[in-house]
């Protein structure tokens, strides 16, 4: 469960850092 979450948060950053 935690992985998925952290996988989310990272998605995320990535996202909004490109």
């Amino acid at each position: 469960m935690l992985s998925i979450l952290l996988f989310c948060k990272n998605v995320s950053k990535t996202k909004g850092g490109l």
